[in-house]
């Protein structure tokens, strides 16, 4: 498989010898098979390598190179040799740092393209490599997107050994670009081939709000929960962790006339945090909200929604107020701007929106005909219940967010 291949410097090296059993050049077996290009995962003790060994001399297998790359230029020049070796395991025609002019008349490098054929048709895929320290940003992403563009090939990968930003990844899934990090490069090349390839980057880094209370602290809260009303219908609680959930966090803009004789126009600012499963609201601030990094490693929930769909239901939320004449009709849609956050007096202009991760401790409770989520809100320190509602009937997002 893919993921147990070595690197091309032990594989030019055997390039001359013939398919068959060779000492294992990585210390994890007596043997290790050569196919004749390439170090395979099969390995062997002794006894079943004993008849290839009878009929070709066994000769030494090339050790690993004592030049470890130590500078980003270095391992993106080791990650590309990597990347290619392994899309040639794959069937695929590979070439490494190839210039193509675009439609638009540039000329654009990329790190690594491979192509196949079969009767039908012909497959092309592009690998952008970075081996820096630290997360790419979205705009690593878009800058890709637009050279796939402008190049006609649809698929595209970006190899990021320093991991990613959650801007990234969502930029990345609305364009159609793959993202692969350390667990995903490691998964496909094999932990011997990026070896020495690590970076103590974190994985997946984000703006994270800040949290007000632990896991443990949120103990009182779900063994609370569990007790049921006056200590009836007690649940078990199976299991509990804390996780990140994704929300939009809207800048928006309140305006209004104010002045008997001189109408002056009056502007101040708030901020809303809108979680991106059902768009409700989950935090309001008065001043720009203090972000700071956090790693989501594994713990951050799937979103259902785009951040873009925060500022739509804001803005249409607006305008219904603002388009309806009869006070009935006012009184409704006020209540619809009050579950946004929006003064209903007030004109509000979304001005823009940022991805925020909103801390939260879960927990999943179980009883005879069911289970449900208690979802506690550690930046406000209170149980959600709208959201706990909405995870327990998408539980499979936890499962998915958690595997």
């Amino acid at each position: 498989m893919a993921a147990d291949l070595v690197g091309d410097e032990l594989e030019r090296e055997m390039s001359v010898a013939p398919s068959g059993w060779y000492q294992d050049p990585y210390g994890e077996a007596p043997f290790r098979f050569w196919d004749g290009n390439i170090w395979t995962s099969a390995t062997s003790p002794g006894a079943r390598a004993a008849q290839s060994m009878a009929v070709q001399p066994l000769v030494a297998a090339p050790t690993r190179s004592a030049a470890v790359p130590t500078t980003d230029r270095d391992k993106g020049a080791a990650l590309e040799q990597k990347v290619a070796t392994l899309l040639r395991s794959m069937g695929y025609d590979v070439k490494t740092n190839v210039i193509i002019t675009g439609r638009s008349g540039a000329r654009h490098e990329l790190d690594v393209v491979g192509e196949k054929s079969d009767q039908l048709t012909t497959f092309r895929v592009a690998v952008e490599c970075k081996a820096w320290e630290q997360p790419i940003e979205e705009d690593v992403v878009a800058k890709f997107s637009y050279v796939l563009g402008d190049i006609g090939m649809r698929e595209g990968i970006v190899a990021c050994l320093g991991g990613y930003r959650s801007g990234a990844e969502v930029a990345a899934r609305e364009l159609g670009v793959q993202l692969w990090g350390p667990d995903e490069l490691q998964s496909r090349l094999g932990a011997v081939a990026m070896s020495d390839m690590s970076t103590r980057a974190p994985q997946r880094v984000a703006s994270g709000l800040p949290s007000g209370m632990t896991l443990a602290q949120a103990g009182p809260l779900f063994e609370r929960e569990a007790k049921g009303k006056l200590g009836f219908g007690g649940e078990e609680i199976v299991w509990r962790s804390s996780a990140w959930l994704p929300t939009a966090v809207v800048q928006v803009a309140l305006s209004t006339v104010e002045g008997r004789l001189k109408k002056v126009l009056q502007v101040h600012r708030i901020w809303n945090a809108y979680e991106m499963l059902d768009g409700s609201l989950v935090g309001k601030f008065s001043t720009s909200p203090p972000l700071s990094d956090v790693d989501l490693a594994k713990s951050s929930i799937r979103p259902m929604r785009k951040e873009s769909s925060a500022t739509k239901a804001v803005k249409e939320a607006v305008d219904n107020y603002g388009r309806v004449s009869t006070e009935a009709a006012r009184e409704r849609h006020a209540i619809r701007l009050k579950d946004l956050g929006i003064p209903a007096p007030y004109r509000a202009v979304a001005e823009n929106v940022t991805l925020a991760f909103l801390p939260l401790h879960l927990a999943l409770l179980r009883r005879r005909d069911g289970e449900r989520v208690v979802a506690v809100d550690a930046l406000n320190r209170i149980v959600n219940s709208r959201l706990s509602v909405t995870l327990s009937s998408n539980i499979h997002l936890l499962r998915e967010s958690f595997q």
